[in-house]
């Protein structure tokens, strides 16, 4: 510990060998009075607040936590009161945990399914906190008992539905294929998890009846059971049942026989493992109000773990778990997801778009100028870190995130018609690591900003998410949006979508109009996706007035770039290399794809015209340009100055068009490929070129620019991506 020397007059201290009856006002005990560190935080907490009151602080005050562990089980909350410019910090050199969760021993060996098990009596604390969804071993997450233990099983058929029903005709049963579940005994209790479109839903399992093979749950899907737009019923798997309590690593938890389960891994001893239970949902809370927001506060160099999840009741539209159900509320930010269907009665499984609807473990409302530096979030059910209503200049900076059941960041705000102070906005989330999320909500981000203006998302790294890495926006179509003026700008984005069965997303993600909203110097790469849509950056309905530049966007399932329904963006002095696939022979994909419908096209709007000038566009075997929802006779597209190349042939493929079948014309060709010369010859690109750039060494990820490169001729300012993702500390 540092000498006294270090700390001010006025620092408070905590730690896990002190004691609450202390006063806070030294690092350590003596033995010989009152003077000594508090033993909890919520004391520490108390103890400033009662300073503040009889006017006994002065200036900024530090509060000193030792290393060690502090058990969290109800989160720690902060309010107005407690504002004023205090940080929560860790020692020099030491580590404190906050930490949601228990370790529990006295397992015995057991035979389960045939696989050797261990099996521990868990009475008492399913008594006294009732059954937890998650388990942590080894500091790694457990699988939950599943069924079949990877992959999934796809629906034979959903009663009353075929595939041209519409997307929100959502029901809540299925018909499971012939020798998938039969031998499920305990089905009835189970959840059926299903991964379709860009959403997942969870279903319950209510009834099932073997005869007819049909699975009926308490909760109605939103979104139709089918996998996405092709001829195909969902694929699911089933979570929570004995059956699948085979493999190493997995666990199950016997609520009704109060008996957890768990099947280890080779060299693991039930002496020697660190078993955790996750007792808490949330860790820390920001709480203001409207009137008297809470602000100042930050916390530095903490760890924050080990918590559980728990599926809202209705749509979750507003959900917050330490609240009554009653004080939800719907929110205006979802008022076009009632429009469409659901019923604020019912149950539903759907997770709204990028599990809008998650708060995080670490959750603020009414919250100015607090921030997280250079803490640790791990092994989390839900979000890492959460805003929303009135939420003002705060910061996530230098943080890690990782091991989260949905993701990183989720920012919210007032909608359109909210008041001034219930707007979010100027939120900076900047050189944070966020990592393996989505374990529970499967189409959760990385960091979401929804409903939020003039935020900077700078130099962070994100991967392994099972959705896209970073949304922003939350309207559709051309309506007012309160979401604009956003930088997103030197983030590393890669290995996104690998896992989880999620479809239609994006490393970089928008949706409405965002006037002043820049995608700037980001590198993107490795962009998976389950049934289509994997794409890099993807401008999606709606979004406008949106720049993309100086970004470094490559090998994507999809395209590089893609815009669906958008007008007067700006694409400049972008690299977009081998997006789409080639397979079998015949392309798959373009490096850029343009869709707008004519539908649109009668708004009393700014015009059409998507901007793309000075890029470089690389391809091996794909086409370019591609467009599926736009007449050939007049694309959305002014484009020029860009230098085209193409790995396997001299002459690319400069346009692809597949009419939709909403808008194919009689007689219209189901596909038309145009040359170079042939699209120049329709007034496009007229001076750009063909022409290898001269990259170092591309198909392994080295885009440096030769220095007498073509694309130098014709404008294109080589970006400088050294220093993409976190910064150094």
């Amino acid at each position: 510990m540092k000498s006294p020397d270090y700390f001010k007059r006025g620092d408070l201290f905590v730690s896990p060998a002190g004691d609450d009856r202390w006063t806070g006002q030294a690092p350590e005990g003596d033995g010989r009075g009152p003077h000594g560190p508090k033993r909890t935080l919520s004391a520490v907490r108390d103890q400033l607040r009662l300073m503040r009151s009889r006017g006994e602080v002065r200036g900024a005050v530090t509060v000193w936590l030792a290393g060690g562990t502090y058990p969290v089980r109800k989160p720690l909350e902060f309010g107005p009161q407690d504002s004023g410019s205090v940080c929560f910090r860790a020692m020099p050199g030491e580590v404190p945990v906050l930490d949601g969760g228990q370790r529990i021993g006295g397992f015995s060996e057991a035979e389960v399914n045939g696989v050797r098990c261990w099996v521990a009596d868990v009475s008492l604390l399913v008594e006294r906190h009732g059954p937890w969804k998650s388990l942590f071993v080894d500091g790694v997450r457990a699988t939950r008992s599943r069924f079949p233990h990877e992959g999934w099983l796809w629906m034979e058929s959903v009663p009353g539905i075929d595939f041209d029903a519409g997307l929100f005709d959502g029901t809540d049963r299925y018909i499971h294929k012939p020798g998938d579940l039969e031998h499920v005994q305990d089905l009835v209790g189970a959840e059926a998890v299903v991964a379709h479109f860009w959403v997942d839903e969870r279903m319950p399992v209510a009834a099932y009846d073997p005869a007819t093979r049909l699975v009926t749950s308490n909760r109605t899907a939103v979104f139709a059971l089918k996998d996405s737009f092709n001829k195909k019923y969902a694929k699911y798997y089933v979570e929570n049942t004995m059956a699948g309590l085979s493999a190493p690593g997995t666990w199950h938890l016997d609520a009704a026989g109060k008996r957890l389960y768990y099947v280890p891994l080779p060299g693991q001893d039930p002496e020697s493992t660190e078993i955790v239970v996750p007792l808490a949902l949330q860790l820390v809370r920001f709480i203001g109000s409207e009137e008297k927001p809470v602000h100042g506060i930050t916390l530095h160099g903490l760890t924050l773990k080990h918590t559980d999840w728990a599926q809202p009741a209705g749509y979750g539209l507003w959900w917050d778990p330490d609240l009554p159900e009653s004080a939800w509320g719907v929110r205006d930010s979802f008022s076009h997801l009632y429009e469409c269907s659901p019923d604020p009665r019912k149950d539903y499984a759907n997770t709204p778009q990028a599990a809008l609807h998650v708060p995080g473990v670490v959750h603020h409302l009414h919250a100015h100028d607090c921030a997280l530096e250079e803490c640790t979030l791990e092994h989390l059910g839900m979000y890492g870190v959460s805003y929303h209503e009135g939420c003002q200049r705060d910061r996530v900076e230098a943080c890690t995130i990782r091991d989260t059941g949905a993701g990183g960041v989720n920012i919210d705000g007032g909608g359109n018609a909210a008041s001034l102070g219930r707007l979010t906005g100027r939120i900076s989330i900047t050189d944070n690591t966020i990592s393996n999320t989505g374990h529970v909500w499967l189409s959760a981000v990385g960091i979401l900003s929804a409903h939020s203006a003039r935020n900077r998302i700078l130099h962070n790294e994100i991967f392994d998410c099972t959705y896209s890495a970073i949304s922003v926006g939350w309207v559709w179509g051309y309506a007012d949006n309160p979401s604009h003026s956003n930088l997103i700008a030197k983030n590393r984005v890669h290995h996104v979508a690998e896992r989880g069965g999620m479809a239609d997303l994006g490393g970089i993600y928008t949706l409405g109009p965002q006037p002043g909203t820049m995608v700037r110097g980001n590198v993107i790469s490795e962009i998976a996706d389950s049934a289509y849509g994997g794409w890099g950056i993807y401008l999606d309905e709606g979004s406008s007035f949106i720049t993309v530049e100086d970004n470094l966007v490559y090998r994507c399932s999809s395209n590089c770039f893609h815009e669906h329904i958008g007008r007067q963006n700006v694409l400049r002095n972008n690299v977009f290399a081998f997006g789409g696939k080639v397979k079998d022979g015949k392309a798959k994909g373009s490096v850029l794809t343009i869709c707008d419908q004519p539908h649109w096209n009668w708004l009393e709007y700014p015009p059409l015209l998507t901007t793309i000038e000075r890029n470089i566009l690389l391809t091996d075997g794909t086409p370019v340009y591609e467009d599926s929802m736009q007449y050939m006779d007049n694309p959305s597209l002014r484009s020029d100055l860009n230098l085209v190349w193409d790995l396997s042939r001299k002459v690319p493929v400069m346009w692809r068009h597949q009419p939709h079948e909403g808008i194919i014309r009689p007689g219209q060709p189901a596909e038309t490929n145009l040359t170079f010369a042939e699209f120049q010859n329709l007034g496009y690109d007229l001076h750009s070129l063909i022409a290898d750039p001269g990259f170092a060494d591309p198909q392994n990820g080295n885009f440096s620019l030769a220095p007498d490169s073509p694309a130098l001729t014709l404008g294109f300012i080589p970006p400088d991506w050294s220093d993409v993702g976190p910064r150094s500390k």
